[in-house]
């Protein structure tokens, strides 16, 4: 286990208790003893600990007046605690479970339970943890995508297929870079599902653009083209607005990174930054492919779909320009698989 992401403390008034605590406890964990509770609320002050082993007989407050005051605060309420007590009774352990307290152990104790009973409490606070970040993830996802689902079908914006497709060649696509080994750092850096999910968010900004502009028929005027191209900045500002609702998670962060560098170009000509080469974030990298391939073989209310044959010769074209030519290979090599999926 890591130091830095586990630190116990111990608050307790008995030396021998503090050493065994050390002895059994430090190889593994950052260990931090205090003799009293006045202490050891000045130390949470400036450390929040994984877990806190606690006497109950103390000098200044004893363990059911620290643990009371440990749980009024929203600082310190989720950490657990264990108590530490040379005269256990049921009674004692009711009182100290039912004031929160995660577990009792009775003094004098072994090194080896204390540390088997930490190991256990700290394992089961990672699993709740991850539960909890899971279901809230989910909750966000299903509530974010079903909302920008009925707005596309509300303004009869016919980007629905084009959500659907997208995630499908873009699953695609990175299942043909792993078997080639092309960008394996890249992508074992990635939760792949959640990357898929948060594409489909890629041009939320769009439902702030005119209907006029955005199905209009025929070429579009320098100053449209720029109001199209403001649908990068509106799809941040709401993503930020539901960042606000809601804890930062891998969702929204892969949601930012895809709708801010999804047109940018490997030349350095796209927008909204300019960005170049490897300085475009890779899922922004995988995006521009994706989404220009489904742009060319898909209707438009100011073009007709582009044969499959075609598309492919223009993304080739466009190869260290418009795209990262390493991207760019591995398309063309799979672009088989592409037509499948668009006839599909």
């Amino acid at each position: 286990m890591n130091r830095q992401y586990n630190t116990i403390i111990m608050a307790d008034h008995e030396s021998s208790s503090l050493t065994i605590a050390r002895d059994a406890l430090d190889d593994k964990y950052n260990v931090l003893t205090v003799p009293s509770g006045k202490t050891l609320f000045l130390l949470l002050d400036s450390v929040i600990p994984n877990l806190i082993l606690l006497g109950i007989a103390m000098p200044d407050m004893d363990g059911y007046e620290i643990i009371e005051t440990l749980k009024k605060s929203e600082k310190t309420a989720h950490i657990p605690v264990i108590l530490l007590s040379s005269g256990r009774t049921p009674v004692h352990e009711r009182k100290g479970l039912g004031m929160g307290a995660t577990d009792f152990l009775t003094k004098p104790f072994s090194g080896e339970l204390l540390a088997k009973r930490v190991e256990m409490h700290l394992l089961i606070e990672s699993q709740k943890k991850e539960i909890q970040s899971y279901s809230d993830s989910l909750e966000l996802q299903n509530s974010v995508l079903e909302t920008v689902t009925e707005l596309a079908e509300n303004r009869g914006d016919p980007a629905g297929r084009h959500i659907e497709k997208t995630q499908d060649y873009l699953r695609f696509m990175i299942r043909c870079l792993m078997e080639d080994g092309v960008y394996y750092k890249d992508l074992s850096a990635l939760d792949i599902d959640l990357l898929v999910r948060s594409s489909q968010l890629h041009d939320i900004g769009k439902i702030f653009i005119k209907d006029e502009i955005l199905l209009k028929q025929g070429e579009l005027t320098p100053e449209e083209y720029e109001s199209v191209k403001k649908h990068v900045d509106n799809g941040m500002q709401i993503i930020g607005k539901i960042g606000e609702c809601t804890r930062e998670n891998l969702f929204l962060q892969y949601a930012r990174i895809i709708i801010s560098s999804h047109h940018e170009k490997w030349d350095g000509t796209g927008y909204p930054l300019g960005l170049q080469g490897q300085q475009i974030p890779f899922p922004g990298r995988l995006m521009a492919i994706i989404d220009v391939y489904d742009t060319l073989t898909s209707d438009r209310p100011y073009k007709r779909a582009l044969l499959h044959e075609k598309s492919v010769k223009i993304i080739k074209e466009k190869m260290g320009t418009h795209f990262d030519p390493r991207l760019g290979q591995i398309f063309i090599k799979n672009k088989a698989g592409f037509k499948d999926i668009l006839e599909r």
